[in-house]
């Protein structure tokens, strides 16, 4: 992957993380932005990328700020570059038929399950 996938889908995993925390789903966001629930699940995974516009519509809808979403994002980016597994995950996910961005997204997901 490179920096700009990383980047998307660290951003994709922390607007993810927000919108559920708030109990917010994917198609009240959409309808908020006048966009389609897959366009916002595409932009979840890290599959679609994201404009600056949509960023601060999708931030507006889920109650908080970009600058706060490019932080975290910032910082789960780096974490992504640092995992050694990422290989093994997309050895995997291709193995499975899955795309890497969302069995990525579910690793992530069971691991802050574990922590609490």
């Amino acid at each position: 992957m490179n920096e700009e996938n990383i980047f998307a889908l660290a951003l994709g995993i922390e607007l993810a993380r927000e919108r559920e925390s708030k109990g917010i789903l994917q198609r009240q966001v959409a309808a908020a932005i006048s966009r389609k629930q897959s366009t916002i699940a595409r932009i979840e995974c890290g599959l679609q990328p994201i404009t600056v516009w949509q960023l601060a519509q999708i931030a507006e809808a889920i109650k908080i700020k970009p600058e706060a979403l490019f932080k975290r994002a910032r910082a789960k980016a780096n974490d992504i570059k640092n995992l050694e597994t990422m290989d093994k995950i997309s050895k995997v996910a291709e193995d499975l038929g899955v795309n890497p961005a969302k069995l990525f997204r579910q690793a992530a997901k069971l691991q802050r399950n574990n922590n609490g």
